[in-house]
């Protein structure tokens, strides 16, 4: 394939695809529905009406890629960015998507700075940023949320099995960092706002640090 060689398809208002000029299955990006990929191409949704008909142009940005990825990964740990966290929370909202939320927070992480110093506790951070990627693979989505903080997104509905899985994280990092996490995590509620839905999480994992730290509370757990 040529560089930066766009591709099209036109589409009538049935969906149907009455003309493109390629014939592989392009794979959407997970938190842009806009962006494509095929093989190491980037490609960039856009959408013109004509008539009964739509052309849609994907058009070739693979020059840019490097520059897509810096904008939304933190460096440190490999997780997606803040900004990119409320992207993916809105778009999953708009489609109505039920999924689950996990806020975690690293216990103690001020002291880490200050007993072992900022360049060992990035490692350390660097570390906990592998072992969570290692538990939650695409298309579960980790963000880092603030210095210590994290969330989770995934469409797994099971919260024991979550916290299960938090509890491998946990040993992981207790073995391999000396540090520990506290989590909350709960299902998206549609009756509330987004704002109310953090806001719960936030409370559950106040709780989990009142109660001890290296704790994890479930939505609905007595």
């Amino acid at each position: 394939m040529e560089e930066n060689h766009n591709i099209f398809k036109i589409i009538d208002k049935n969906g149907n695809v009455l003309e493109k000029n390629f014939d592989f299955e392009l794979n959407q990006d997970v938190l842009y529905p806009n962006i494509f990929y095929f093989e190491n191409k980037v490609y960039l949704e856009e959408v013109q009406n004509a008539n009964d008909c739509r052309k849609v142009v994907y058009r070739d940005i693979t020059s840019l890629k490097d520059l897509i990825l810096a904008a939304e990964i933190d460096k440190l740990t490999g997780f997606y960015n803040k900004n990119h966290l409320m992207a993916k929370l809105t778009s999953l909202v708009n489609k109505k998507i039920n999924f689950s939320i996990i806020f975690g927070d690293i216990d103690n992480f001020k002291k880490i700075n200050s007993t072992r110093g900022r360049f060992n506790a990035d490692k350390v951070l660097k570390r906990i940023g592998e072992i969570f990627l290692s538990e939650f693979k695409k298309p579960e989505l980790v963000f880092r949320f603030g210095g210590d903080e994290m969330f989770i997104l995934t469409q797994e509905q099971d919260l024991p099995l979550l916290k299960e899985r938090c509890q491998n994280i946990n040993s992981n990092i207790i073995r391999d960092c000396e540090a520990s996490c506290s989590f909350g995590i709960a299902h998206y509620n549609y009756e509330l706002s987004m704002e109310e839905n953090l806001n719960k999480l936030d409370m559950m994992l106040s709780e989990s640090k009142e109660n001890g730290k290296n704790l994890i509370t479930i939505e609905g757990e007595q």
